[in-house]
């Protein structure tokens, strides 16, 4: 971890709110220009967190990261990760990404349980200036 923020890509585009704890509060930084997000990586388990609101553009979403990136999708499902601008899909498969699918699928099929039993109003504060700025795509970038 980088203690000044994570990077969030491979050209350490930085994305840091700060600390809050008077201990040792560190004041946030501005985000990162939404150009500045290369060279950046798709998880397909992530695809698979909007299942329960959009069910249909992720399934499109999921069939076509299957169709682009060549070997991301196997007979284990899906791999961790593909490169956007590469197109090179990693060899492993994460139990963390199964269990973030396996619960998608579950929070879809039982109408939000699991929204509803971890997610208060502050979290969704917190969390949805984060989000904002991800671009979904599930094509290779071309170089510029």
């Amino acid at each position: 971890m980088d203690p000044n923020g994570n990077p969030s890509n491979n050209d350490r585009t930085l994305v840091d709110h700060g600390w809050n704890d008077p201990a040792c509060f560190r004041a946030s930084k501005p985000d990162p220009a939404a150009s500045e997000y290369t060279n950046g990586v798709i998880t397909p388990h992530a695809a698979f967190l909007a299942l329960r609101y959009a069910p249909d553009k992720t399934l499109r979403n999921l069939t076509r990261l299957e169709r682009n990136f060549d070997g991301l999708y196997t007979e284990w499902g899906f791999r961790d990760s593909v490169n956007v601008d590469t197109g090179v899909a990693s060899s492993y498969y994460l139990s963390l990404d199964q269990g973030m699918i396996m619960a998608s699928i579950g929070n879809a099929l039982a109408d939000d349980m699991l929204r509803r039993a971890f997610v208060t109003p502050e979290f969704q504060q917190a969390v949805k200036p984060v989000i904002g700025v991800e671009e979904f795509n599930a094509a290779p970038r071309t170089r510029k």
